[in-house]
């Protein structure tokens, strides 16, 4: 397998002034399962096809393995893509599907079926070798392309929302056998999608983007403990992190008005704040529900019982004021709606960020 790097890569749409990916620099290493993250017009489409030939490369270079592939045709880059649109010809059989390629280019006939027989056995596809496209299951019919796409051995895979057509319980199935036929084959691979329980389960890294903007790369449990920025703290986890306005008042964080909780900020991070407020963010797991009087007063508004755990939404103060939080609960454990209670952070668990350029605060050393 190969790596593949972006290098100051960039592309701008005709007819649009800002450019769907912005000078890019990322690196993914061989063998590596690189996810890249965001919600719709993020560039990370606009970079796979950039990464595949099929978008020109305004500015800056992408290298495949160490070559410049940036001017070579898609055919010339050794790399294959699935897209969510299946795109299987629906009057061969999954067998004649699977081995096409191989044999428009002359291979013989015991090659192919050999080829054919073995990728069936690795994707689960062996019982539905004779049917056709349209008597498959959404998911069979997904692993169908994939495996059209692995047989050829490219250098490089390419994932283009591929489980977005299938249903919750089809996604969870078929993202496993991509992450484990991913390990076993030892591919590189770079995987897009929006749905970050997707980037979470199956990326060794995942790359986080915004408006054409690389924010952060790092790997799934890095992105969730240490988020550079407002945005990626809110896009990774699920319920995401709690971010609240505060005023800053000497070195502390003030939330709420009549009933404070006041949070130590310290000099160091106050002297990187450009104005009297700040961001305060803390994950649904790192607050805990208390009785009234004890930390932030709230009220509960809603529960979400799944079973294995609880999510108790809560609102703590009035109006324009008002902050919707959601705290975690062991379950069967959270209070009913319309309870009122305090809620106790840990000064330890807490995130602060610069409201306007939503950058993280480092303590100073």
């Amino acid at each position: 397998m190969a790596s593949v790097e972006f290098a100051e890569a960039s592309h701008t749409y005709p007819g649009t002034r800002m450019p769907a990916v912005r000078k890019l620099d990322l690196t993914v290493e061989s063998g590596e399962f690189m996810v890249l993250l965001g919600a719709s017009g993020s560039g990370k489409t606009t970079a796979l096809r950039m990464l595949a030939g099929l978008e020109e490369v305004d500015s800056g270079s992408v290298y495949i393995d160490g070559r410049d592939v940036t001017d070579l045709e898609p055919g010339e880059r050794d790399i294959a893509m699935v897209f969510q649109s299946y795109a299987l010809y629906p009057q061969m059989t999954v067998a004649e599907n699977l081995g096409f390629r191989m044999t428009i280019m002359g291979t013989p006939h015991s090659a192919v079926a050999r080829r054919v027989r073995r990728m069936a056995t690795q994707l689960d596809l062996t019982p539905t070798l004779e049917r056709l496209p349209r008597t498959l299951s959404g998911g069979e019919q997904q692993r169908v392309a994939m495996g059209r796409a692995m047989m050829r051995e490219p250098q490089v895979y390419l994932m283009d929302e591929p489980l977005g057509a299938l249903d919750a319980k089809l996604r969870a199935q078929v993202r496993g056998q991509i992450s484990a036929l991913q390990r076993r084959l030892g591919t590189t691979m770079l995987y897009v999608t929006h749905d970050q329980i997707e980037a979470m389960t199956m990326g060794d890294r995942i790359a986080v983007l915004k408006d054409g903007v690389l924010l952060q790369c790092d790997a799934p449990r890095v992105l969730y403990e240490n988020p550079t920025n407002a945005y990626v703290a809110a896009f990774v986890g699920s319920p995401p992190m709690n971010l609240l306005s505060a005023r800053v008042e000497h070195t502390w964080a003030v939330l709420g008005d009549v009933d404070v909780l006041e949070l130590p900020l310290g000099r160091g991070l106050v002297s990187q704040l450009r104005s009297p407020e700040v961001t305060v963010g803390f994950r649904p797991d790192k607050v805990r529900l208390a009785p009234p009087g004890t930390g932030l007063f709230a009220h509960v508004e809603a529960v979400e019982n799944l079973g294995y755990v609880s999510y108790a939404h809560c609102a703590a103060g009035l109006g324009e004021r008002r902050k919707d939080i959601v705290v975690r609960c062991e379950p069967g454990m959270a209070p009913r709606p319309g309870t009122a209670v305090g809620l106790a952070l840990d000064p330890a668990e807490i995130h602060y960020f610069e409201p306007t350029s939503g950058r993280r605060l480092h303590a100073v050393r």
